[in-house]
């Protein structure tokens, strides 16, 4: 499936099997996100999780100076059920209230942040953050995401929303990866 999301009503799946599904980088700077697997980094492609997202140029991971930003295509929150990720790699900063307050290009700081937002798409608020809470700054992959109860306020509003992979930070566990997205919508 080449550049086509899974969606099996009533959800939307992104494994990054294959290539980004329709996500697009937006960052701006000289690294932007890429499709990884076990043999470009063996200790990440475990736990079942062979394929994900993460810094295009696994060298330069953690002093890359580039604001790494990935945006899903957009969608509307249509059932009544949690949205799902697996995340890796570091944790750091506090995500911004809205995509205005994120730099582009080589913004990138050792005071930066790292985070998958729900954005409201006419806002640019996110109105919904996650990070790697357990097991931070590891290649251990863990669940992140948002609850049915998180979720209901934005269930059926009419409103189109992206998931924002952001990655504004430099320094020792200084990227993340992502995979196994399942969006309660289409």
């Amino acid at each position: 499936m080449l550049g086509i999301a899974k969606v099996k009503q009533p959800f939307t799946y992104y494994d990054f099997d294959v290539d980004l599904g329709g996500w697009t980088n937006i960052g701006g700077g000289t690294n932007v996100w890429a499709v990884g697997g076990a043999g470009r980094s063996p200790n990440l492609g475990i736990q079942n999780l062979p394929q994900y997202v993460s810094p295009d140029v696994w060298s330069t991971r953690d002093s890359s100076t580039s604001v790494l930003w990935l945006r899903s295509p957009q969608f509307q929150i249509r059932i009544s059920a949690s949205l799902t990720f697996a995340l890796t790699g570091g944790k750091h900063g506090t995500p911004p209230a809205n995509e205005s307050e994120v730099p582009t290009g080589e913004g990138a700081t050792a005071g930066g942040y790292q985070f998958v937002g729900l954005r409201d798409v006419l806002t640019g608020d996110f109105v919904l953050t996650a990070q790697k809470d357990e097991d931070p700054n590891s290649t251990a992959w863990i669940w992140a995401g948002w609850t049915e109860a998180q979720l209901a306020p934005y269930l059926n509003d009419g409103k189109n929303y992206t998931l924002d992979a952001i990655d504004q930070y430099v320094g020792g566990w200084g990227w993340f990866g992502l995979s196994r997205t399942r969006i309660p919508g289409w």
